[in-house]
């Protein structure tokens, strides 16, 4: 097997069986509220004031985040790029669910690493190998 054939492997294997939908598999019955977003994808803004900008590939500001872990659920969120989301109305709630997903992420990582010695013991490309998993895939790690 080449490291293209792992990544591709990986790539189907994850998109296919591992990946959890973000917030859907994750949030259980938390008071929310619904805010709307562009269907683009947002990029983290500066800080401002203890808030977050969430923008877009343009520069326009589309959501003003109260903290990073709401920025980060916004922008994990936003990876099918939805026109709605249910956020989380207390800051608790959104950092439990944050929590929760990046483990989950980490936990695949760490399955991916785990093959990816086994079957390239001498390689040092597991960074770049994975991070192009993570990116055909849309998916982001804060």
């Amino acid at each position: 097997m080449t490291q293209k054939d792992f990544q591709q492997k990986w790539i189907k294997l994850i998109k296919d069986e591992k990946l959890k939908v973000f917030p859907d598999d994750f949030v259980e019955s938390v008071p929310t509220k619904e805010i709307s977003l562009p269907n683009k994808n947002l990029i983290l803004g500066p800080e401002l004031f203890g808030s977050f900008e969430l923008l877009d590939v343009g520069g326009n500001l589309i959501f003003n985040a109260s903290s990073f872990t709401e920025a980060k659920f916004v922008l994990y969120a936003n990876r099918y790029k939805p026109s709605k989301i249910n956020l989380p109305l207390d800051d608790n709630d959104t950092a439990k669910i944050v929590k929760q997903y990046e483990l989950h992420l980490d936990t695949i990582l760490k399955e991916v690493e785990k093959e990816f010695k086994l079957e390239f013991p001498e390689s040092t490309r597991f960074l770049e190998i994975s991070s192009h998993i993570f990116q055909a895939l849309n998916i982001q790690r804060f």
